[in-house]
């Protein structure tokens, strides 16, 4: 079976199971593996997310990403999906967003 990585690029609202303040909002990327030629699995992407400790996840775009002509930390991510499934990389600052819900 072919695979190939799909990246979500979304906001997502920090709970208690992260290092932020519960409700602050964060900017992140999540990678899924997925078959080929498939179209994006939102829904796993929001499972990524939510194991991760984040909740009302607001998907912003998605895309199939590659590994060539990626720096750190976003290589890693892409190895991992590859190896694991999928990734979850939060940046660090806070974004403005509207109020979840």
């Amino acid at each position: 079976m072919s695979t190939e990585v799909h990246i979500f690029l979304a906001v997502g609202w920090a709970t208690a199971a992260t290092r932020y303040p519960v409700g602050e909002p964060h900017a992140m990327n999540i990678y899924v593996r997925q078959r080929t030629g498939t179209d994006h699995d939102w829904p796993a992407a929001e499972v990524v997310a939510m194991l991760g400790g984040w909740s009302e996840i607001e998907f912003r775009n998605a895309g199939i990403v590659t590994g060539e002509g990626l720096e750190e930390p976003l290589l890693s991510c892409y190895r991992s999906a590859v190896e694991d499934g999928h990734a979850l990389l939060v940046y660090d600052e806070p974004v403005r967003a509207a109020t979840p819900g």
